[in-house]
């Protein structure tokens, strides 16, 4: 006799989890932006899945765990996890995320990629100088003039702190030549100050230009104002017959 037994749904077939289009923004950025790192994962049984950011900075190979979502569920999700760093990150960094779900033995991982934290934008502001006149001999009166900018971290968003270097340059006889002025380093709200200038010798009579920047920091991109214009005055030629 045959005997026959009918079964529906007598077996599932288990599909893995998958990632794709891992990515990160901004990339290069600096370090003090925020970081975006996204991948789309799809598990097409429906299980709730794990996902995972794993980073290391180079050269380093050991791995560290970033962040996890263990809520996954769906087809095409968009899992996304943020990092901020500071200047000390700045280097290449590698990222992977990996997934699991919730039967056991379903796993899957993203290729190695990487991305680059560099130093920080910042932006020179003119506070004070343009256009200003400086007088030589020192008793012919304006003798001196102040030039001021204030620096920004565009990419933070707020102004410097203390202690970074700035510099200022002064043309000499209306350019195209530049003299280091003064070195002056940031006061704690940003502030890049030259005190009273007072020409010597070393600058032309007439007008001149200067620019302001940060020089020469680790954390920060060498960066200058634009460029601006003083005057610098002397006292009239007199001329005298003494005999004919």
């Amino acid at each position: 006799n045959t005997n026959v037994t009918t079964k529906i749904n007598a077996f599932f077939v288990e599909t893995e989890p998958v990632l794709v289009g891992a990515n990160v923004t901004p990339d290069p950025g600096g370090w003090g932006e925020t970081f975006t790192l996204r991948v789309n994962a799809t598990d097409r049984d429906n299980d709730t899945m794990s996902v995972q950011l794993w980073v290391r900075k180079q050269p380093a190979s050991a791995w560290t765990l970033q962040a996890s979502n263990s809520s996954v569920i769906g087809t095409n999700v968009t899992v996304k996890f943020t990092r901020t760093f500071t200047s000390s990150d700045i280097g290449v960094w590698d990222y992977k995320f990996n997934v699991t779900e919730d039967d056991a033995g379903q796993i899957n991982e993203t290729a190695v990629r990487n991305f680059t934290v560099e130093k920080d934008d910042i932006q020179v502001q003119l506070v004070a100088g343009n256009t200003s006149v400086a007088g030589r001999p020192s008793t012919l009166q304006p003798n001196t003039t102040t030039l001021t900018v204030r620096v920004l971290d565009t990419d933070r968003g707020i102004y410097l702190d203390s202690g970074f270097q700035g510099r200022f340059w002064i043309t000499t006889n209306n350019g195209p030549t530049y003299r280091l002025e003064s070195s002056p380093v940031t006061d704690s709200s940003g502030y890049l100050n030259l005190s009273a200038f007072d020409p010597t010798c070393n600058y032309g009579v007439g007008p001149q230009n200067w620019v302001a920047g940060i020089d020469g920091e680790a954390a920060y991109k060498n960066t200058n104002s634009s460029t601006l214009n003083l005057t610098i005055n002397t006292n009239p030629l007199n001329a005298n017959i003494t005999e004919p």
